[in-house]
């Protein structure tokens, strides 16, 4: 990896853990132990993660939380 791409790739993970909330990512993490303990790879398990996050995508889950913040910031929060 250049130089330059690591630290575009270290500042958008700084960025990030500064916006979410790593303890509650840390404990679902922890919480996929029992898959390892099973036997599973972690490759497998990274596969896992990320198919569940674009059904997350795709399956218009985000785009749901999108709008209800766009709607609350229209109504004032409320």
């Amino acid at each position: 990896m250049k130089l330059q791409d690591y630290l575009l790739l270290n500042s958008k993970m700084k960025r990030i853990e500064k916006l979410v909330d790593t303890w509650q990512i840390d404990y679902a993490f922890e919480r996929l132990k029992p898959a390892i303990d099973d036997g599973f790879e972690y490759e497998d398990i990274q596969n896992f993660l990320l198919i569940r996050f674009d059904e997350f995508i795709q399956g218009g889950k985000l785009d749901e939380l999108i709008e209800r913040d766009k709607k609350m910031n229209e109504d004032g929060g409320k």
